[in-house]
């Protein structure tokens, strides 16, 4: 029947999903432990970023398990807090180095409430959608086209006196 046959693809996708995953994740921890190798006080370093780290990979792993649809924008944001902040707590960056143990713990803790919070927000809103309005304003074909290509024209002319000092 191909109802079936529909689901069971949509099971082989998840599942290939949550495989990359798991391999990533799998990747991304042994990576934190190899540059937590070098660290003066490892411990405290990585309970730092270790809470960083499941934070910004949760949204994926929702999004992946299929609990959430649509795209992916709140998880490959998230994303960016493990090479943002998370890599620099372990890393032994010029910039943390400067703080004590106890600074870049609560810097780890707050980042991942922030994280937290906002996979929170996504998870909930996700679901909700606005109704769809009952009419919608459209222009012709014809004066469609001519409108955007005066927006194109105005925006270089804008552009260019901008960048010429003219404005």
């Amino acid at each position: 029947m191909p109802g079936e046959t529909v689901k069971v693809e949509l099971r082989q996708g998840s599942n290939r999903l949550m495989v990359a995953f798991w391999t990533t994740a799998f990747l991304v921890v042994a990576y934190f432990f190899y540059l937590s190798i070098s660290l003066n006080a490892p411990l405290v370093r990585m309970l730092g970023a270790a809470p960083v780290v499941i934070a910004s990979m949760l949204p994926t792993y929702v999004w992946c398990a299929k609990r959430v649809g649509g795209v992916p924008i709140f998880p490959l944001f998230a994303l960016t807090y493990l090479w943002t902040y998370a890599i620099p707590l372990v890393s032994q960056h010029p910039a943390i180095v400067v703080y004590d143990d106890e600074a870049i713990f609560d810097a780890g803790l707050t980042v991942t409430g922030f994280l937290m919070l906002g996979t929170l927000a996504w998870f909930l809103s996700a679901g909700s959608s606005a109704p769809a309005a009952p009419t919608e304003l459209v222009l012709k074909e014809k004066q469609g086209r001519a409108f955007f290509l005066v927006m194109i024209v105005s925006a270089g002319l804008f552009t260019m006196s901008v960048t010429g000092g003219m404005v």
